[in-house]
């Protein structure tokens, strides 16, 4: 597939996205075909090359889908949140349940700056939100025991509306629909185009969503110790002491590179998991305390943790 196949402001677009890439982008399309229009209709994945790949499905608006895609691609190389995942808890299907529930609701994040551009570049037209309700009635199922599912689908659905019931979903999906409609609420009032913003949604969203779970009488999620969330520093505070700012704990899981108990680093005001330590042993409480004074740039540099700077 070529860029020259789509319209004028999406090759514009897709020019707008080459320029802050070392590699290429390449498009490449899957062979089903669906008769809406859905989020899911595409990703992105880097090769070895730094080349990125963007995987289209025959959608009924490809335009709107690759402007989409492009968007989030833009997304993760100016404002893009580290997220790792370094433990298990011995369960594989709850790693996975973790790691997708809270991909899902990163990708609430991104939408939520996303469709706001969307909306101020004119991306949005009537046939594209006639095709995304279809894809809504299409993709979420309506049987209750869906609960979990429905909510992630219903919160990105009130990123793509703005907040707007487009479809009677409150009737429709009924319990699904306030707990979504509680969560678009919450991450509309503190999301911002920032680190320090994003940073913020993302944490709060999980939280919020496993507290909902828990109400609903569904397993509560651990995704504060379980993820790795960079973060996002001043350089001021890049100079305080780590005990000023964090935390160390002995997580309830184990690390995947050590297959022993692993430790955090984990934010005083969020309780977030900010980054995995290296050490393997046990550590002692002169250990503690050497760790606890050091400048939070040097412990982070010694420890190889991500973080984002403050803008």
């Amino acid at each position: 597939m070529q860029i020259q196949a789509f319209q004028p402001a999406v090759q514009a677009l897709f020019n707008e996205v080459q320029d802050r890439l070392d590699g290429q982008i390449i498009l490449e399309t899957e062979p089903r075909q669906e008769e809406w229009v859905a989020f899911d209709q595409s990703g992105h994945r880097r090769d070895v090359q730094g080349n990125v790949h963007i995987i289209l499905v025959h959608s009924t608006q490809p335009d709107f889908t690759l402007a989409h895609e492009l968007h989030h691609v833009l997304f993760e190389i100016t404002l893009g949140p580290q997220v790792q995942f370094p433990v298990t808890t011995a369960r594989p299907e709850l790693d996975q349940q973790i790691q997708i529930t809270a991909q899902a609701l990163v990708g609430s994040v991104e939408h939520g700056l996303i469709m706001d551009q969307q909306r101020a570049r004119q991306e949005i037209t009537p046939a594209i939100e006639h095709d995304f309700i279809q894809g809504i009635a299409h993709k979420v199922p309506t049987a209750s025991n869906y609960f979990p599912l429905q909510v992630l689908m219903l919160l990105d659905a009130l990123t793509f509306s703005g907040g707007q019931d487009l479809a009677d979903w409150q009737t429709t999906y009924a319990a699904a629909f306030v707990a979504a409609q509680t969560l678009y609420q919450q991450l509309k009032k503190h999301l911002r185009a920032t680190p320090t913003g994003i940073h913020r949604s993302i944490v709060e969203l999980w939280q919020r969503y496993s507290q909902l779970l828990e109400q609903h009488q569904y397993l509560a999620l651990p995704y504060s110790d379980f993820i790795s969330l960079a973060p996002v520093l001043s350089p001021r505070q890049l100079r305080l002491t780590v005990e000023q700012l964090f935390f160390i704990k002995h997580l309830p899981f184990n690390s995947l590179k050590t297959h022993q108990r692993a430790y955090a680093l984990v934010g005083r005001q969020d309780q977030q998991n900010a980054g995995e330590l290296l050490s393997a042993t046990k550590v002692t409480s002169v250990v503690y305390q050497q760790w606890y004074q050091q400048p939070v740039q040097e412990f982070l540099q010694q420890q190889q943790i991500q973080y984002q700077l403050r803008t």
